[in-house]
């Protein structure tokens, strides 16, 4: 059985421009891959605080300190991620916070295939989330 933090296509690799939040902007659907995001507009799938690559099957790194918000006008119809890796790699200190808007599925922390997933944090303190909430989860 799946992981319930593992995104719902795993197969599927998400392609990101560099002009993703122009795009955000005009409502297009798109996964959000920076450091210290702000989500306050509709995103159709996950968005992360942070990830080394934009193809989530290869994604490798030990993303560190990160942050991802989802704000009262933010609308996530899949999970919202703090730091991500999809590999070994470490996720250490990322955050995860909804005070408004809503997550369609989880809000996690950090996130990490098969390393750690150490002092990560989840927040909710307004808005909706429809799944799980958690600090840090990794499958191994």
């Amino acid at each position: 059985m799946p992981s319930p933090f593992y995104p719902r296509r795993p197969g599927c690799a998400l392609r990101v421009l560099p002009a993703a939040l122009a795009a955000l902007s005009l409502g297009l659907p798109q996964a959000v891959l920076a450091a210290d995001v702000t989500i306050n507009t509709n995103v159709t799938g996950s968005v992360y605080g942070n990830s080394a690559s934009n193809d989530p099957t290869l994604r490798s790194g030990d993303p560190t300190g990160k942050s991802l918000e989802v704000v009262s006008s933010g609308i996530v119809t899949e999970i919202a991620y703090g730091g991500y890796n999809n590999g070994s790699g470490s996720v250490t200190n990322n955050s995860a916070t909804v005070s408004g808007g809503s997550v369609g599925w989880h809000v996690v922390g950090g996130y990490s295939g098969s390393g750690s997933a150490t002092n990560n944090h989840a927040t909710v303190s307004g808005g909706s989330v429809a799944g799980n909430v958690a600090g840090g989860y990794s499958t191994s």
